[in-house]
């Protein structure tokens, strides 16, 4: 990613490198904490804030964070622009007339230094200021919320409470549908549902469609109850279901059958009538 498509991180560049070496003009200190305080804070590998006093502890953040954030090694524009901008000013100090002894403020050593703290701190802030940061993870709903969300954000989603049919396990059983045509996605809510041992029954859907065979109606799928609280299925037909009429469930073998004999119905929501 180049820096001229990001004049402001190639700005901040240039605002750091005069900082690091001494040429910072005043008018320009305003404008440096400006594009400093637009990029993610600066720490160590301890996470700790990395400040103007620590810089010096910043190259060594810089392999490790970049390695972290991305997997990979710093990108080649950035690193040569880089040294580019330090070479520039490491070459124009030395022109000047600096001082080369070792205890000169503007000795190479010093001067590369000086830069190279600077750019690691760049490099750093660049992680974040170049790749888009990543969105957090959407909260992860459980079933009731769904339905619930079904029914606040899809007006044309109806419900249809159930209706216990003579079979012994119907007794007690209440609850309802909540089912959307359009988006061919419902939830079924039970209350008081037995717990079925999947060993020996399921319990399995079935979906009326007006517009087909209602002797053959659309597999739902097969599920298990807890026995305990609330149950909450979110249902699955095989087919398209253009106009439910009538929705089912049965108790049916593991596995469930292609097609049902109706010996077992459990509950039934009548769509239509």
């Amino acid at each position: 990613m180049s820096q001229q498509s990001h004049p402001e991180l190639q700005r901040l560049l240039d605002l750091l490198g005069d900082r690091a070496t001494g040429n910072l003009a005043e008018q320009d200190s305003a404008e440096l904490d400006a594009l400093l305080s637009r990029v993610p804070p600066i720490t160590d590998e301890q996470g700790r804030p990395v400040t103007e006093d620590t810089l010096d502890q910043a190259l060594g953040s810089l392999v490790a964070s970049w390695s972290k954030a991305d997997d990979a090694p710093l990108p080649a524009n950035l690193r040569s622009t880089l040294l580019a901008r330090g070479a520039t000013i490491v070459a124009s100090k030395g022109a000047s007339g600096g001082s080369s002894g070792s205890g000169s403020s503007n000795s190479p050593w010093r001067l590369w230094s000086g830069w190279l703290v600077a750019a690691a701190a760049i490099a750093i802030a660049a992680i974040g200021w170049l790749r888009p940061a990543t969105p957090p993870a959407p909260p992860v709903l459980t079933l009731a919320q769904q339905a619930d969300a079904l029914l606040k954000n899809e007006p044309d989603t109806a419900v249809i409470p159930w209706k216990p049919q003579t079979d012994p396990v119907s007794a007690g059983v209440s609850g309802e549908v909540v089912w959307n045509t359009r988006l061919q996605k419902g939830f079924l809510r039970f209350k008081g549902l037995r717990q079925n041992d999947p060993t020996v029954e399921q319990y399995q859907l079935w979906m009326v469609d007006a517009t087909r065979d209602k002797n053959f109606p659309v597999d739902g799928g097969v599920f298990n109850a807890s026995g305990t609280g609330e149950v909450i299925i979110p249902m699955n037909p095989k087919l398209l279901v253009r106009d439910p009429a009538v929705i089912a469930v049965t108790i049916e073998k593991p596995g469930g059958v292609v097609v049902t004999g109706h010996e077992r119905v459990i509950v039934v929501a009548p769509v239509k009538g």
